[in-house]
């Protein structure tokens, strides 16, 4: 049987919303970069959990592609970020 995590492990499509998986691409690092660069990092805050974190967005397209290589490690095993 397949492992429930495994399960949500593809895109997700209604007739209203598509989810697809962001992998740690150039190309979706500059989707989310454009979407994430003018805003408040304080905003964000919550995002990530260590006290000592003091950079709460990524500050350009290749630092966005780095968190994302780091996300998409740390939910390998069971999750992924759509």
């Amino acid at each position: 049987m397949e492992k429930f995590f495994e399960l949500f492990k593809r895109n997700l499509k209604t007739e209203r919303l598509e989810l697809r998986i962001m992998e740690p691409t150039l190309e979706n690092a500059k989707i989310v970069w454009e979407a994430i660069k003018n805003e408040n990092p304080d905003d964000f805050k919550f995002i990530f959990y260590s006290k000592n974190y003091t950079k709460h967005l990524p500050e350009s397209e290749q630092d966005t592609l780095e968190t994302m290589k780091q996300e998409n490690k740390n939910t390998a095993n069971n999750g992924v970020v759509w």
